[in-house]
């Protein structure tokens, strides 16, 4: 694998409307989500931009990392769009909380060449080549933590 260099960050913050932690309607405190990229591996960040704590739910644990609340769209030069989610078959699960105080980071990065070639995402690993990747984080439906949607974008390079 010959080495590449880091690509360059993008990244949208938004306030999102949803349910606090006290399960009220309102707006919440705002996050940001930026995503980079280093070959095929995607590293994202989540940092609390707000003036009070958040709890952020980052993955699942299922004997190894699932992203359930995380789908990324690579384009390639051709136009062409190939959309990976990151959950496969689990028996026992438990979703992963991050307490963030403000202005707190916490970041994971997912093997987006290893996800792409499981049977979940078409069992076909990722061309080589540049891609635009579009990462979304959507927690809309959650009740118990930060519930909101956020987007980012990075350049990604298949070795």
């Amino acid at each position: 694998m010959k080495p590449s260099k880091l690509m360059a960050v993008a990244f949208v913050a938004l306030l999102s409307q949803g349910h606090a932690e006290s399960g009220k309607e309102g707006l919440m405190p705002a996050m940001q989500m930026t995503a980079s990229a280093k070959g095929a591996h995607l590293s994202i960040t989540w940092k609390n931009t707000g003036s009070t704590p958040l709890r952020v739910a980052t993955h699942v644990f299922a004997g190894e990392k699932h992203f359930d609340w995380l789908t990324v769209t690579l384009t390639g030069r051709d136009g062409r769009a190939r959309k990976l989610s990151f959950t496969d078959n689990r028996d026992e699960s438990a979703p992963v909380v991050i307490d963030l105080v403000p202005g707190a980071i916490t970041g994971e990065t997912i093997d987006l060449d290893a996800w792409a070639s499981r049977a979940a995402n078409g069992a076909r690993p990722l061309a080589t080549g540049r891609y635009q990747a579009t990462i979304v984080y959507d927690t809309t439906h959650e009740t118990s933590v930060w519930a909101g949607h956020l987007e980012a974008a990075a350049t990604v390079d298949v070795p």
